[in-house]
């Protein structure tokens, strides 16, 4: 079998290079881009309806027709309609010159003589004119003394100036032309792509594949139908809630007596598709119109008031729930991808924004070589839950660190949230000790800081604070720091599965405690190890652990998997290895003689053989 080799990653000097000739080709090749990106959006639109026509048997160019035409028609009904609107309001609008006048009235004549701020402009209005009396002598002067000089110089020739002769109405007519001509023209590509692309689609399709991944088809398939989904999902639900806003705001309206209500409810459908700025457009020139109408304020204060609650509905209940994740973008993410688009485009570049950067995003997610694109602008969590927990912790932010656990723990349980989110963390932290980048006082506080979240989170799922004064289950630090750590939080979920369990503290254990201490009711024994150094210190642990308590305590030793560990000595002195909490808390209720078996095996996600190794006992001695 002949394997294709993995190219070379590139460099940040060569992807940034890429990336400006990229951009520069966008912008110098606008004319030609523009078109085709408006086609593309309409394409993903239209494409569904004529599929579905051509499922009819109607052959493959009727139905790209009948779907064309039928939104052409659709346009220009909806373009006659705004016209028909527009000339009858503007026939209206001299009846509301009166309240016009009041208002402007109103507002010159509204605030009193002795206002603080008219007599700060009455005094500036003196000083600036004796300033000006001051300047206009310098002037009279200058003026006599350039009299003075005219009268002596010799005489000058006559200045001729040439003035262009009256635009005639074919002129003007050309000039209009010139003016309305790019944007036809922009139009007639655009539905020129928009036909080619919906005739061409499959042809198109296969012409992708073969550029952009042939080598990888199923990759290639799954990012062309991800986009296409995303935007035909973005351009859907961006109809629905527009026709939405523009239907409430209509009505909305004419309950109140604005004039022309229709027209002002088909401007905010069409409008409130321009992110950021299309809804305030849109409500501004009602809220301008009301002001004429009523002679008082109680119509403009209504129609400002019926914008914002159906905007607010629509941005912050509508959008949410109808959107969900559906474009992959983050919100500050699309702000400036708005910004740099507009500023690319324009207009045009402001409307297609959204959809243009969610293409982005999907091809980020399927092309290693251009992730950081979907890092920059997607919505999902960039850094996993350990990571943002081990980051909160190293700025010392024990407040963020618990929100984020609570986050966590609010979709999973406490044995989830231990072993896929603390235990990873404590690695990471172990990690950088053995790298020399955390001093010994640091190492303490982290792990103090960690394991006061863990049993924030412990006492919230029901777990006691104090531990049992004469526990089962002895769980014991390999070293000081991150495995005592370790031990603390299986003591927590043994605690919380019903287990009687308690740490015993690593100083003790340094110390020599272990011989003085009281057996008891202790019939298992677990020793916690972060990293496979920690196999020797386990191994003489559970040497001096078998004199004090006899070889008939099992010892259950947790060499947790958080990093790269490989190589790992075996412990032949150990009842049972395992390498997560999840399997730690099956095989102490096995050695202790619980429910085992398959119930044992479900709990812990599978066999004990993935998660652990049973060994045999050891003979006395």
């Amino acid at each position: 079998m002949q394997v294709t080799p993995t190219p070379a990653a590139s460099s940040p000097a060569t992807t940034v290079l890429v990336g400006a000739v990229a951009v520069a080709a966008l912008y110098l090749g606008r004319e030609v881009f523009i078109p085709l990106a408006l086609a593309a959006l309409l394409s993903f639109a239209l494409a569904p309806l004529a599929n579905r026509l051509k499922r009819l048997g109607l052959g493959r160019a009727l139905p790209v027709l009948v779907v064309v035409l039928g939104a052409l028609g659709l346009v220009s009904a909806f373009s006659w309609l705004l016209a028909d609107q527009a000339l009858r309001l503007a026939a209206d609008l001299p009846r509301y010159e009166y309240n016009l006048r009041q208002k402007i009235h109103f507002f010159e004549t509204g605030s009193a003589r002795d206002n603080v701020l008219e007599q700060t402009a009455e005094l500036l209005d003196r000083v600036q004119k004796e300033i000006d009396e001051v300047a206009r002598d310098k002037e009279d002067a200058a003026a006599a003394a350039d009299v003075l000089r005219e009268i002596t110089r010799e005489p000058q020739p006559i200045p001729v100036e040439v003035h262009e002769p009256p635009v005639s109405p074919v002129s003007a007519l050309v000039q209009v032309g010139e003016l309305v001509a790019q944007p036809l023209a922009t139009l007639g590509l655009m539905l020129l792509f928009v036909i080619f692309v919906l005739l061409q689609r499959e042809d198109l399709r296969d012409r992708f594949i073969r550029l952009f991944g042939s080598e990888d088809v199923h990759r290639t398939t799954e990012a062309m139908n991800d986009a296409a989904e995303r935007i035909g999902r973005y351009l859907l639900m961006q109809l629905l809630i527009n026709t939405t806003y523009g239907g409430l705001f209509g009505l909305g309206l004419w309950l109140l007596g604005v004039p022309n209500a229709l027209l002002w409810g088909l401007l905010g459908s069409v409008l409130r598709f321009v992110p950021y700025v299309g809804a305030p457009i849109s409500a501004l020139f009602p809220l301008v119109l009301s002001l004429a109408v009523d002679s008082g304020w109680t119509l403009p204060l209504a129609t400002a008031g019926l914008f914002l609650a159906i905007e607010l509905v629509c941005a912050y209940v509508m959008e949410p729930l109808l959107y969900g994740s559906s474009t992959g973008l983050s919100p500050a993410a699309l702000l400036v991808a708005t910004a740099f688009w507009t500023i690319l485009w324009g207009p045009v570049g402001l409307l297609l924004a959204t959809p243009l950067t969610a293409c982005l995003v999907v091809v980020g997610r399927h092309v290693p070589a251009l992730q950081f694109l979907e890092i920059i602008f997607g919505n999902r969590e960039v850094l996993s839950p350990s990571v943002k927990l081990y980051q909160r912790l190293l700025e010392e932010d024990v407040e963020e660190a618990e929100e984020a656990a609570d986050e966590f723990f609010e979709e999973h349980d406490l044995q989830r949230t231990f072993d896929e989110m603390m235990l990873p963390a404590l690695g990471l932290a172990d990690r950088d000790r053995l790298r020399g980048a955390l001093a010994r006082p640091r190492q303490r506080t982290l792990a103090a800081d960690l394991v006061g979240v863990a049993e924030e989170l412990a006492g919230d799922a029901g777990v006691p604070a104090e531990p049992p004064a004469e526990p089962e289950i002895l769980c014991i630090g390999s070293r000081l720091g991150f495995d005592e750590a370790s031990a603390r939080l299986l003591a927590l979920l043994l605690r919380e599965q019903g287990q009687d369990a308690a740490i015993l503290p690593r100083p003790d254990v340094a110390a020599g405690r272990i011989e003085t201490l009281e057996t008891g009711r202790v019939r298992l024994l677990c020793i916690c190890a972060l990293d496979t150094a920690g196999s020797a210190h386990a191994r003489r642990l559970i040497r001096r652990l078998r004199r004090r308590f006899g070889p008939e305590v099992p010892v259950l030793v947790g060499m947790w998997r958080t990093g790269e560990n490989g190589g790992e000595e075996p412990l032949t002195e150990a009842a049972r290895i395992v390498h997560s909490l999840r399997a730690a808390s099956v095989a102490a209720r096995e050695l202790l003689g619980g429910p085992a078996g398959r119930r044992g095996e479900a709990a812990a996600g599978g066999s004990s053989s993935s998660e652990g190794s049973a060994l045999p006992m050891p003979s006395p001695g």
